[in-house]
C-alpha cells in the first residue's frame, strides 16, 4: 500500500516575489478516480511518457477504463502501466489484473532497458498469469518481463526459501537496468535483502542474500526512490537509518545460503548522544562489500550517476558532536556539526566528500526525492514550510502560512538554478509523489490531493476535477470503505520555462539547425550546421538518464566526434551557443 496522505494546513496570504512559473507546465491529466496511486514515472527512450499507478475502483487514463474487481464488499486494487506518447494519445499497455484470479496480485514498480522493454515487479498471494503464456504458480515476489507493446516474455519468483508466505513488505522492489540488457534488483524485507541480477533472456546471473542484524530500531534497508542505484558497472548502493540512544549504534552483515547465515561485516559508530544514524552500504556488481560507513544524521534519498559512480546524498542532521567522512566535511564549526541541516552531499565511488549544497541549516524545508541529471546537476521534489523565502536565481517565493512542495533543480555546483512553485497547485492538501522522470528538458511529475477537502487543481488553466472520472466508489462498497480516496494527477513542465521568462522569450524564435550523420553512428559522429555561427559552440552528448558522457567546444561549422568511448544505445546531441541551443538524438550502435 502507497503512503498515507498527510494533510497540510491550509495555504494563506501567498506571495510571490518573482514571476508564477505555472506557464513551465505543457500538460496535466487526472487519471481518477478513487484511492489511485502512483508508482513510478519513466520515459522511453521516443519521449513517450510511461506511467505506474493503481486504482481501488476504476481509472481513465487517457479514454482508457482500468478496473479493480471488488471482493463482497470490498475494494481490490488492480495495477496497471500506461503510455502518453508524445503526441497527447495514451494507451494501456498492462495490466495486473488479466482475470478473476489476479486481483490478489499487485505491481509495485517498473523500469525499462535501453530497448524500451518493460521490468516489472510486485508480488503475489495467489500466482499470477502474465499473458503470452508465461505464469507463475506460487506466493512470493514476483519480477517479469514484458516487450515494449507490454507482451509478456519471461517472469521470475522469489520468496526468501518461504514458498508459503502470507504477508509481503509493502514496497519490496528496487529495479534498474544495466547498459547490456541485463536487469538489477534489490529485494529486501526489514532485516534481510537479496541482490539479483537477470539477463535479457530471463536467465539468472547471480543471486546474493543479506540478512542484517542491529542493537537498534532501525527502518528496513532503502535506496533510490527513483531507481537510480547503480552505476554502469553494476555497483550499487544502499542504506538504512537506524534509532538507537542507548547504546552505541551497530549493524553485522551477513550472508545466506541455503539457510546457512555467515558473517560478513560490520560497522559501529559512536553515538555522542545522537539517536539518529545512517548506515551506506557500497557493493561491486559481483556482490561483494565495496565500502560500509556510519553517519550520525539519516538519509532520505540517494542518487547514483550511472555514467561517473558519483553519489548524492539527500541528507539530513539535527545536531551532534564529530562525524566520519564525508559527513564531517558540511560543518562549519572546527570539525564538529552541532548544528541543523537539510541539504545535498555529494560523494565519488569511493565514498569520498566532494561538494555539498548550500540550504540554511534549517528543518523548515528538505527534499523528499532526488533525481540526477549529469555532471552533479538534479532535480528534487521539495517540501517547505512557512517562515522563509525560497530563491534560485532570479526567483524569489514566500508564504506566510502553511505549507507548499516545489520542485527544485540544483546546477553542478549544487545551487538552487530554478524551482516550480506554481500556487494554484499548492492548495490545501496536495502532496508532491516522489516519482520524478526526465527526457531532455521535459520533466514529469506526480501530485496527489483528496477530494474532501480539495475538488480541483489549477495547472496552467488546466482544471483537473477529482473523481471525475468514476463516482462509484462511493455506492459500490460498504462503510466504512466507501469514503472518498485519494486523486492523483501527472503533469509535464519543460526546464527551459523555468527560470527566467525575459531571457527564454528572447531567444525563443532562435534556433541552431544542423545534420548528424550517420545516424546510427558507432565510432565518428559528423555534424553539420546549416547557419553559420562564428563563435565557439559547446557540443554535449547525454544518455537517456539526462548524464553528460562527452563534451567539446568547435570553431568550425563543419567537425566530427570520437564516439567510439560510448556505450551502444539512445543519446541526445545539444549544441549551444550564445545562450540557444537545440537537441537532436542519436543511436550509437
Amino acid at each position: 500500500m502507497k503512503k498515507f496522505l498527510l494533510p497540510f494546513a491550509v495555504l494563506l496570504n501567498i506571495t510571490i516575489n518573482a514571476q508564477n512559473n505555472a506557464q513551465a507546465f505543457d500538460w496535466s491529466f487526472n487519471p481518477g478516480a478513487n484511492n489511485n496511486f502512483l508508482s513510478a514515472l519513466h520515459y522511453d527512450s521516443q519521449g513517450n511518457l510511461l506511467v505506474m499507478a493503481s486504482a481501488s475502483d476504476s481509472a481513465n487514463f487517457g479514454g482508457n477504463i482500468v478496473t479493480a474487481l471488488p471482493s463482497g464488499s470490498y475494494p481490490t486494487t488492480n495495477y496497471y502501466i500506461g503510455k502518453r506518447n508524445t503526441n497527447g494519445t495514451s494507451q494501456i499497455l498492462l495490466q495486473s489484473r488479466n482475470g478473476a484470479t489476479n486481483v490478489f496480485s499487485n505491481f509495485s514498480d517498473f523500469n525499462l532497458d535501453i530497448n524500451n522493454n518493460i521490468i516489472v515487479v510486485g508480488a503475489t498471494s495467489a500466482g499470477h498469469d502474465f499473458g503470452n503464456g508465461v505464469t507463475l504458480s506460487d506466493k512470493g515476489y514476483m519480477i517479469a518481463k514484458y516487450n515494449n507493446s507490454g507482451v509478456a516474455q519471461w517472469a521470475k519468483m522469489y520468496n526468501f526459501g518461504n514458498p508459503n508466505m502470507s504477508s509481503f513488505t509493502t514496497k519490496p522492489w528496487y529495479i534498474q537496468c544495466l547498459p547490456n540488457g541485463d536487469v538489477v534488483a534489490v529485494l529486501k524485507e526489514t532485516t534481510r535483502f537479496a541482490y539479483i541480477k537477470i539477463d535479457a533472456n530471463g536467465n539468472e546471473l547471480l543471486y546474493k542474500e543479506y540478512k542484517i542484524t542491529s542493537n537498534g530500531s532501525t527502518s528496513s534497508i532503502s535506496t533510490s526512490k527513483n531507481n537510480c542505484f547503480i552505476d554502469n558497472t553494476g555497483a550499487f548502493y544502499l542504506y538504512y537509518n537506524s534509532v538507537n540512544s542507548n547504546a552505541i549504534p551497530k549493524f553485522k552483515l551477513s550472508t545466506v545460503t541455503n539457510s546457512v547465515t555467515t558473517p560478513f561485516d560490520s560497522v559501529e559508530i559512536s553515538n555522542s548522544g545522537h539517536s539518529g544514524v545512517s548506515f551506506l552500504f557500497a557493493f561491486r556488481a559481483n556482490g561483494n562489500k565495496k565500502y560500509f560507513k556510519g553517519f550520525r544524521g539519516s538519509m532520505v534519498d540517494l542518487a547514483v550517476e550511472a555514467s561517473t559512480g558519483n553519489t548524492l546524498l539527500d541528507w539530513v542532521q539535527y545536531g551532534g558532536q564529530n562525524n566520519i567522512a564525508p559527513m564531517n566535511m558540511i560543518s562549519t564549526n572546527n570539525g564538529t556539526f552541532a548544528q541543523t541541516y537539510a541539504g545535498i552531499i555529494a560523494i565519488d565511488s569511493l565514498g569520498n566528500f566532494i561538494k555539498k549544497s548550500t540550504e540554511t541549516p534549517s528543518l523548515q524545508y528538505r527534499y523528499e526525492s532526488i533525481l540526477p541529471i549529469g555532471n552533479f546537476k538534479l532535480i528534487g521534489t521539495l517540501k517547505y514550510a512557512n517562515g522563509n523565502t525560497l530563491s534560485a536565481g532570479t526567483q524569489t517565493y514566500s508564504i506566510s502560512s502553511g505549507g507548499i512542495f516545489t520542485w527544485f533543480e540544483l546546477d553542478q555546483n549544487l545551487t538552487p538554478s530554478y524551482f516550480v512553485a506554481a500556487p494554484l497547485i499548492n492548495q490545501n492538501n496536495s502532496l508532491a509523489e516522489d516519482a520524478i522522470s526526465n527526457y531532455g528538458n521535459k520533466v514529469a511529475v506526480g501530485i496527489e490531493w483528496h477530494p474532501s477537502t480539495q475538488s480541483t487543481l489549477n495547472i496552467n488553466g488546466t482544471i483537473l476535477k477529482a473523481n471525475d472520472k468514476n463516482t462509484s466508489f462511493y455506492t459500490r462498497y460498504n462503510s466504512p470503505f466507501n469514503m472518498p480516496g485519494t486523486d492523483i494527477a501527472i503533469a509535464q513542465f519543460d526546464r527551459t520555462l523555468s527560470g527566467s521568462t525575459a531571457s527564454i522569450n528572447e531567444s525563443q524564435n532562435k534556433t541552431i539547425n544542423y545534420m548528424l550523420y550517420p545516424n546510427p553512428a558507432k565510432n565518428v559522429l559528423n555534424i553539420e550546421l546549416d547557419n553559420l555561427l562564428n563563435d565557439n559552440k559547446t557540443v554535449t552528448i547525454a544518455n537517456i538518464l539526462g548524464e553528460v558522457v562527452l563534451s567539446e567546444t568547435s570553431s568550425g561549422n563543419k567537425f566530427s566526434i570520437n564516439t567510439s568511448n560510448l556505450i551502444s544505445g539512445v543519446y541526445f546531441v545539444t549544441i549551444s551557443n550564445k545562450g540557444i541551443q537545440s537537441t537532436q538524438k542519436i543511436i550509437i550502435e
